[in-house]
This record gives C-alpha cells, sequence and structure tokens, in this order.
C-alpha cells in the first residue's frame, strides 16, 4: 500500500486505505472488486468519487486509452457511439455545462467529456 496515493488508516492492529474502509463500513462486500477514484486523486475519498468497478473494468477503464498528445491526466477512450449523440446533443443546446456530473452520469472521464463538447459547440 503506498500511503503517498491514499490515506491509510490502522484498525484492529491492520493496515487499511480509506477508500476501502468506507464500503467496509458499510457492509458492503467490496473482496474481490476495486474502488475507483472517479477523478483519480487517491486521496479524495468522498462518497461521490468512489465507484465500486470489478479488475477487468478497472484495468480497461485505465489502460483503453489512445496515447495522443493529450495531458498526463486526460486518458483517452474509446467512447459509444450514443454517448457521444448524448453529448452533441447538450454541446448544441446548452451554454453552460457542469461537465463532471455529465461525465458521471455518462461513465466517463470529466476531461474527456470536457474535449467532446468543446469539439461539437
Amino acid at each position: 500500500m503506498n500511503s503517498k496515493k491514499y490515506h491509510i488508516l490502522e484498525r484492529r492492529g491492520k493496515r487499511i486505505q480509506e477508500h476501502r474502509l468506507i464500503f467496509k463500513e458499510l457492509n458492503i462486500n467490496i473482496s474481490d472488486k476495486i474502488v475507483h477514484h472517479i477523478d483519480n486523486n487517491g486521496k479524495n475519498n468522498n462518497f461521490d468519487n468512489l465507484k465500486i468497478l470489478s479488475s477487468e473494468e478497472h484495468t480497461s477503464l485505465h489502460h483503453a486509452g489512445i496515447k495522443k498528445n493529450y495531458p498526463k491526466n486526460c486518458k483517452r477512450k474509446r467512447i459509444e457511439r450514443w454517448k457521444i449523440k448524448v453529448i452533441k446533443r447538450i454541446a448544441k443546446r446548452q451554454n453552460k455545462i457542469n461537465y463532471s456530473n455529465l461525465a458521471r452520469q455518462l461513465n466517463l472521464n470529466s476531461a474527456l467529456v470536457c474535449d467532446y463538447i468543446k469539439k461539437y459547440k
């Protein structure tokens, strides 16, 4: 466990990552799951920033990107066509857009949604 990346707590003599403890305290079984930080900040353990994923889902989320000359934190990934259509419609209709909420609803990275909105405006 990397204490620089995650908050580490000690419970009953054992070290545990805070984000995993949150679900354990809620009696949610995550023994074979990954707790993903939506904003990729391992120290942000706000419940709205945490998402339970299978190992396969987590791997594809982090490794599905096509590397181009984008900022380090902006990983590209393939987006289903219907999600692109939703983004296009919203980009054309709304002046003010909350990228984070839209990204969360579409299960996408907010930087990616922001890029697509700018592309289709």
